[in-house]
């Protein structure tokens, strides 16, 4: 199977890590909508030209990031990485739809801000934006664990989808997210940053 879709779209990006982590092999295809020959390429799979597809041996295009998510732990024997392993698994889906929450409210600003031509910039939702995505990320620090992963001695979606989003932030929104207190996430993202997974994955 192929994986299509730069590391630096956070939603492609928890992908493959997912991917990586579960051993299941695939080929990493980095392709960037903004790339005229890119695009071609991902609308012949996805009419939405959206990142990630995940495009299967027999042709069938899996699209949206939680869809695929869905689809690999469905052919995935084995521990889940959306089990808490202290058997708290609504409290992991919680915060984790945060963590997806930050990616969508951070991806608009960033579109906003850097994509959008100056002059139809909408100035006060893009205030908006970053507010959201601020006072949600202090919500997974308050959720966050004292020490160690969310995951405890092995990662779960939530450790990977920590290093996702501050990479994605230290990119596009460095100023804003140096505004806020994330001590305990801060400690998880230097944990795994050293992950070889991780590492992998790091966008160019």
């Amino acid at each position: 199977m192929k994986l299509l879709g730069r590391f630096l779209s956070p939603y492609t990006r928890i992908v493959a890590l997912c991917l990586r982590h579960y051993g299941i092999a695939h080929e990493q295809r980095q392709l960037a909508i903004v790339n005229d020959e890119h695009r071609q390429e991902i609308e012949s799979h996805n009419s939405l030209v959206r990142v990630p597809v995940l495009v299967l041996d027999n042709g069938t295009s899996i699209v949206e990031s939680e869809v695929i998510l869905k689809y690999i732990e469905s052919i995935h024997d084995g521990p889940s990485l959306f089990a808490d392993s202290h058997g708290n698994d609504a409290q992991l889906l919680a915060l984790y739809g945060r963590a997806k929450g930050i990616m969508d409210r951070a991806v608009a600003a960033f579109y906003e801000s850097s994509r959008r031509p100056e002059e139809f910039r909408w100035n006060e939702q893009l205030e908006k934006l970053d507010r959201d995505w601020c006072a949600c990320l202090s919500d997974l620090e308050a959720g966050a664990p004292e020490e160690g992963l969310f995951g405890g001695s092995q990662p779960n979606i939530m450790d990977y989808a920590t290093v996702v989003v501050l990479d994605f932030l230290k990119i596009t929104r460095p100023t804003h997210l140096a505004q806020v207190s994330i001590p305990k996430l801060n400690n998880i993202y230097v944990q795994m940053s050293e992950h070889q997974h991780v590492i992998e994955t790091r966008p160019a």
